[in-house]
């Protein structure tokens, strides 16, 4: 994709275009072909949606004495986004960036028509506010830039193919502007401004190939596509938090950066509904999850025969959620710390589970490994169980109990290959396991060292001057906080305080990470360090001159690293 992806900048003189409705940034994305003599632009041959048949008042899903009907969920009121303006940037990767914020300098302004004579609010965006990042020629500003919001209606689907009211506490976003030398006409994301949470609503309808590359060229409301629901009964991308953040779910991540030409909204089989953490993925509160209920004998049958492609088979997984980079997308960067912690990843990484089908899939054998660590090192806590197969509850989805726990196991694709989700989670067959994160290996963990060692103070940053320094057994310490997002170093009589700054950029090397320092610099003003596990995770060793964020090496080098420590 990258390869493509800079032939094609070279080729084409940089011009520069982002994707629509969470498609993030390709090179001519949404350079609309379509005929402008049609109406609006609209190439659609859909026929238009037909009013939807009445649900009675105590199963509708948008009107049950639930938190997430209320204007204040979340923590704060839905007239906020009367009054927030709206941003947009992409990431390298092309995953894109909102944010909501406030401009006491500029409101939306009512009474415009967007590039396909929809009816918007709008303002004009300042230019190099939004961005288009880690480009071959560096990071793009997006200028002349209009920002559309659309109030209780949706610019892709007829309101009348909704119930009365249901669009009235929806609003959706769409841009008009220029990256580069080209123009940019978008359709984004819909925001539910009572749950807060953030809904995909179109789908890419036509491509073109340019330079190797496929382009969208074309788009509708995903109510024609996929599988033909409505966008708010789609599993929500992410969710809007109090400070107008945009927080997507991995979920979202993970298969729109691998696929974001025919990305489409999914319904995975969540148990639970979205919450608003960065971990908190989970299905719309406006679709109801049937999940005790047996399906036809048809049904049954076709579960039955589709599920043995998938039996005998070990599907593993180990919670890699806080394995993150920078909101630009480099993995060098400093990570978002706060956001890190808010999203509670701390501990998810140390349970490896595995799933296994047996012959007639009428069990699933469950493994979990959890990681614990003391003096010797990592020991490894196995423990297994057996769900036993309760009902088959559509074509593609079963039950399985153990005791009063039960899983929601679904038949789905992954990377083209059949798979497994269980509670909504897909199983990737070709997972590789790294072992938990370095922050999971060392939380609330204390390393002291174990024999005398020496140093110059010409060849490290915490030896003052030019000194030689010795440090006797239990003169060197590591003591990490809860979470390991900080430690100390003491040194004798001093102590030098660190702060989580990134993970490593290699995701086989999860016994490494960068920390940076507090209270001491180099004498050229850096203040990074990488630390790194030895000896089965046992011992410990720091970079003993500190440098700069991007330039420590790797985890594998024992260049420039000393301090020796053992865990106690």
């Amino acid at each position: 994709m990258k390869r493509n992806f800079i032939l094609f900048l070279l080729l084409m003189l940089s011009v520069l275009f982002i994707s629509s409705c969470a498609r993030g940034f390709n090179p001519m994305y949404y350079y609309n072909k379509r005929s402008e003599s049609l109406s609006g632009g609209d190439s659609s041959n859909n026929p238009p949606p037909t009013p939807p048949e009445e649900i009675p008042e105590d199963e509708d899903p948008f009107k049950v004495d639930n938190d997430y009907n209320k204007p204040d969920y979340g923590g704060y009121d839905a007239s906020q986004f009367d009054k927030w303006l709206f941003k947009v940037s992409f990431r390298g990767d092309k995953l894109p960036i909102y944010v909501f914020f406030d401009d006491s300098s500029r409101a939306w302004s009512s009474g415009a028509l967007d590039w396909r004579n929809k009816s918007a609010d709008f303002y004009k965006a300042n230019d190099g506010e939004n961005k288009v990042y880690g480009t071959v020629v560096g990071d793009v500003s997006i200028t002349s830039l209009k920002i559309y919001k659309y109030n209780k209606e949706n610019p892709l689907y007829d309101s009348v193919g909704y119930l009365p009211g249901r669009m009235d506490r929806f609003r959706f976003y769409s841009i008009d502007g220029e990256a580069s030398v080209s123009p940019l006409k978008q359709y984004l994301i819909a925001v539910d401004t009572y749950s807060k949470f953030v809904f995909a609503f179109g789908a890419i309808t036509g491509t073109k190939n340019v330079a190797g590359d496929d382009v969208p060229i074309e788009f509708e409301a995903i109510e024609y596509h996929a599988d033909k629901k409505h966008f708010y009964e789609y599993d929500p991308i992410g969710y809007v938090d109090k400070s107008g953040s945009v927080i997507l779910y991995k979920h979202y991540e993970e298969e729109f950066v691998k696929a974001p030409t025919s990305y489409v909204p999914k319904n995975h089989g969540f148990p639970k509904m979205a919450t608003h953490t960065k971990l908190g993925q989970g299905h719309s509160p406006y679709i109801p999850i049937v999940n005790d209920t047996e399906t036809t004998p048809e049904n049954q049958d076709k579960f039955k025969e589709n599920v043995k492609e998938v039996v005998n088979k070990k599907y593993m997984y180990r919670n890699y959620g806080g394995w993150i980079t920078s909101d630009e997308g480099d993995d060098k960067a400093q990570i978002n710390l706060d956001a890190w912690k808010k999203a509670g990843y701390s501990g998810a990484s140390l349970v490896l589970y595995s799933y296994i089908l047996n012959d007639d899939a009428t069990s699933l054998t469950v493994t979990t490994i959890t990681n614990q660590y003391n003096s010797s090192g990592v020991v490894e806590v196995k423990e297994e169980k057996i769900y036993t197969r309760e009902m088959i509850t559509a074509e593609d989805k079963a039950i399985y109990k153990n005791g009063d726990k039960s899983i929601i196991l679904a038949l789905t694709q992954k990377d083209n290959q059949n798979t497994i989700s269980i509670d909504g989670l897909i199983m990737d067959i070709n997972f590789k396991d790294y072992g938990p994160l370095f922050v999971d290996r060392v939380k609330s963990s204390e390393f002291e060292n174990t024999y005398n060692q020496t140093y110059s103070g010409a060849g490290t940053t915490f030896v003052p001057g030019w000194n030689i320094e010795t440090f006797n057994k239990g003169e060197i310490k590591f003591i990490f906080n809860e979470d390991a997002t900080q430690f100390t170093m003491k040194l004798k009589n001093r102590e030098y305080n660190f702060e989580l700054a990134r993970f490593d950029n290699s995701p086989s090397e999860h016994y490494t990470a960068v920390y940076k320092c507090l209270n001491e610099s180099s004498t050229l003003g850096f203040k990074h360090a990488r630390v790194v596990l030895r000896e089965n995770d046992k011992m410990i060793k720091i970079s003993t001159v500190l440098g700069a964020i991007w330039g420590l090496g790797t985890g594998t080098s024992e260049a420039g690293l000393g301090y020796d420590s053992y865990r106690k």
